[in-house]
C-alpha cells in the first residue's frame, strides 16, 4: 500500500519538512524582531535625550545672549547715572569735597572776615539788609540787630566748636558766599532789593544749639533730595523783596550741587494814590469805606520771594543699589553684586 502511495507519501514529507523549517526560520526571524525592537526603542530613547541636550544647549546659547545684551544695557545704564550724578556733585568745584579741614579758631577768624565780606558785597550791589528796622511787609527778623547770613548767633562769640563741627560750619560759609554772589548778581541799576534772610541747616549739636532763628524751617520730606537715604545734602533758606526778574536771575544763576527744591512767591508790598489803604500779610490791599469807590493806581508792586535750595555733597550709591533699582531679580545674589562691582572698575 506504501507502495501504491509513495508519491503521495514523500510529497506529505516534504511539505512537513518545509513546514518545520518555516516555523524555525519564524522563530528566529521575531526573535531578531524583539531584537530590533528593542534596539529601536533604545535609539529612540537616545535620540530623544540627545535632542533635549541640543535644545538645552541651543537655549543657554540664547539666554547667553540675552545677558550678554542685558548686562550691556546695564552697564551702559550704569555709566549714564553715574556720569549724571558724577557731573551733578560737581567734584572739581564741591566745597564739601574739596574741603581742607582747619582748626576751629581759624574757621572762627575766617567766618568774621567773611561776614564783613558779604555786607559790603550787599552794600556796593544795591542790596538792603534786614536788621530789623522797618521792612516792606511784616516778616521773620533775626533777633540780631546785625544781619548774620545764617551765622547772627556768632557775630561777636564762638562756641567751644570741635574740629569736624567748625569744619562743617566753614563749609557751609563758602556755601552762602555763592548765594550772596548769586543775590548780589540780580539787582537792576536803580532798584534795591531787600535781603530778609539767609537760613541754614545746623551740622551739629553744639550749632543746633545756638543756631536760633537762623535755622532753616521745615518743608514737605517729597520735595528733598536728601529724603533718599542715598543723598547727603545741606539746606538752605533764602528770602528777598524784589522783582520776577531778580527771583529768575538769581535761580539760573545757582548751578549744581545747587537744587532748587521750593520757589514761593508772596506780594509784598503796594505803593498806590488817592487811596486809604492797608496791605495785610497776605498783601492784600483793604480800602477804607469811605473811598471804596476810588480805584488804585498802581506805582510799585514788589513780591516776598522764599527760595528753599539743597547742596547736595554726597551721593553714597553703589552697583549694587543700582542693579536693585533697575529691577534686576535676585539683584543680591554673589555672582550678581561680583558683576555690578565690576562696573565701577570700568
Amino acid at each position: 500500500m506504501i507502495k501504491n502511495h509513495r508519491l503521495f507519501f514523500l510529497t506529505n514529507s516534504i511539505n512537513l519538512i518545509i513546514l518545520v523549517l518555516l516555523s524555525a526560520y519564524s522563530y528566529i526571524l521575531n526573535k531578531d524582531l524583539d531584537i530590533l525592537y528593542k534596539k529601536h526603542t533604545e535609539l529612540t530613547i537616545d535620540l530623544h535625550n540627545l535632542n533635549n541636550k541640543l535644545f538645552v544647549e541651543n537655549s543657554l546659547d540664547s539666554d547667553l545672549l540675552e545677558a550678554s545684551n542685558e548686562k550691556n544695557i546695564l552697564f551702559s545704564n550704569y555709566k549714564n547715572y553715574k556720569n549724571y550724578w558724577d557731573s551733578f556733585l560737581s567734584t572739581d568745584e564741591n566745597i564739601f569735597i574739596n574741603h581742607t579741614q582747619q582748626s576751629a579758631h581759624k574757621v572762627d577768624a575766617f567766618l568774621t572776615m567773611e561776614l564783613t565780606k558779604f555786607k559790603k558785597r550787599c552794600l556796593n550791589n544795591a542790596i538792603k539788609l534786614n536788621t530789623g528796622n522797618t521792612s516792606v511787609i511784616k516778616s521773620e527778623i533775626p533777633e540780631s540787630s546785625e544781619f548774620g547770613f545764617g551765622f547772627s548767633a556768632y557775630i561777636g562769640t564762638w562756641p567751644s566748636f570741635d574740629k569736624e563741627e567748625a569744619g562743617l560750619i566753614e563749609i557751609q560759609t563758602r556755601i552762602i558766599d555763592q548765594i550772596v554772589d548769586a543775590v548780589a548778581s540780580s539787582t537792576n541799576e536803580g532798584e534795591l532789593i531787600e535781603l530778609l534772610y539767609i537760613k541754614r541747616e545746623s551740622v551739629g549739636d553744639i550749632d543746633a544749639e545756638h543756631i536760633g532763628t537762623d535755622v532753616v524751617s521745615g518743608i514737605s520730606d517729597a520735595l528733598l533730595l536728601k529724603s533718599s537715604a542715598l543723598v547727603n545734602s545741606f539746606r538752605f533758606q533764602v528770602s528777598f523783596v524784589g522783582r520776577t526778574e531778580n527771583a529768575r536771575s538769581f535761580v539760573n544763576q545757582l548751578r549744581p550741587p545747587f537744587s532748587i527744591r521750593k520757589i514761593e512767591a508772596r506780594r509784598s508790598a503796594i505803593e498806590r494814590d488817592n487811596t486809604d489803604e492797608s496791605v495785610n500779610d497776605t498783601g492784600d490791599v483793604s480800602l477804607a469805606e469811605n473811598n471804596s469807590q476810588i480805584l488804585p493806581i498802581i506805582r510799585d508792586i514788589k513780591t516776598k520771594f522764599i527760595i528753599d535750595l539743597e547742596y547736595v555733597y554726597e551721593l553714597s550709591y553703589n552697583p549694587s543699589d543700582f542693579a536693585q533699582w533697575s529691577g534686576l531679580k535676585d539683584s543680591k545674589n554673589k555672582h550678581i553684586l561680583e558683576l555690578v562691582n565690576n562696573f565701577s572698575s570700568k
